[in-house]
């Protein structure tokens, strides 16, 4: 019983794969310090909890899925990965399927976005969240910054279903476009 309530408590979500520019990205959040890069179509993103209690790596992939003429767009995505829970040395799989939607300018940006980053260990544990996010963001330059904010359920076999909040401060950089 322990090692499942360790498990609840060790576990790293590859955030910066949601933020709301498809661009190099870093979180700087309550619990989790995430940071992701573009490698052509798909993004790359490392992430650590701040009470060190897993570390993760994730690769994922982010869709554009609608557009429409006043800004507002629909993204869908999905991750995975490896996580080291540290608290319980093992190592697990993550899944992380979201769908994002709001609207979307050159200047500033919100969206809500419903996510689970769902994950297994080898030896059987399982952490089964369901986020409710909001992300907001201004640009300013190639800069842009803004708050997210995530709460949710989170089931763990074993134990009674819990609440998760998260709060965050998310950076992102668009990367220079060299002209000739």
């Amino acid at each position: 019983m322990i090692g499942v309530w360790l498990w609840s408590a060790a576990w790293a979500d590859p955030v910066a794969l949601r933020g709301l520019r498809d661009e190099p990205t870093v979180v700087l959040g309550l619990h989790d310090l995430s940071a992701s890069i573009r490698l052509g179509e798909v993004g790359v993103a490392a992430t650590v909890r701040t009470d060190r209690g897993a570390v993760d790596v994730a690769v994922g992939r982010r869709w554009q899925l609608r557009r429409g003429s006043r800004g507002w767009q629909i993204d869908g995505g999905v991750s995975g990965g490896l996580i080291v829970p540290l608290v319980r040395p093992t190592l697990g799989l993550t899944a992380t399927p979201f769908i994002a939607a709001g609207p979307v300018q050159s200047g500033w940006a919100i969206q809500g976005v419903i996510a689970a980053p769902l994950a297994v260990t080898a030896v059987g544990e399982a952490r089964l969240p369901l986020l409710f996010e909001l992300q907001g963001a201004g640009t300013v330059g190639r800069v842009t910054i803004g708050p997210r904010f995530g709460v949710g359920p989170v089931v763990t076999p074993g134990t009674d279903t819990s609440f998760a909040t998260e709060g965050a401060l998310v950076v992102s950089l668009a990367p220079k476009h060299v002209t000739r």
